[in-house]
């Protein structure tokens, strides 16, 4: 291959590269130019004595059903044993209501337990992740 030739085709595959990260910076602009919706996580605790299962359970709201739909909600334990960082203790992901549950055996481990409901993308906008209040779980009296 002559060098013109090389010179050419070196020109081209040069100007490929920069269309294609233009591209991408604009996808990346239009996505960061999504509106931000806002969301709340609920959590609650109860005992299923049926089962022995401490059950914690909540609903996922906002302005818009998307956003509380299909969300993931992960069940975080804070504040064990006196300090720490959080511990995952389980995910679920909300039904069409934005209702969550995630069950487990009740060991006695108090602590404050709270939910998070993950950032989620939606075509024309994104949910904003919520957390909610602590949740206080004291072993058994």
């Amino acid at each position: 291959m002559d060098e013109s030739r090389r010179r050419h085709l070196r020109a081209r595959s040069g100007a490929a590269i920069t269309a294609l990260i233009l591209i991408g910076a604009l996808v990346g602009v239009a996505e960061a130019q999504k509106p931000r919706v806002g969301s709340t996580v609920t959590a609650k605790e109860r005992f299923d004595s049926g089962t022995f299962e401490l059950v914690f359970y909540g609903r996922v709201h906002s302005s818009k059903p998307g956003c509380a739909r299909n969300r993931t909600v992960e069940l975080r334990v804070v504040n064990l044993f006196g300090g720490g960082p959080p511990i995952s203790l389980g995910t679920d992901l909300t039904d069409e209501n934005g209702r969550w549950e995630i069950r487990m055996l009740s060991d006695g481990v108090g602590g404050d337990y709270i939910a998070r409901a993950k950032g989620k993308a939606l075509p024309k906008s994104f949910c904003r992740s919520a957390r909610s209040g602590p949740v206080d779980f004291g072993p058994p009296t």
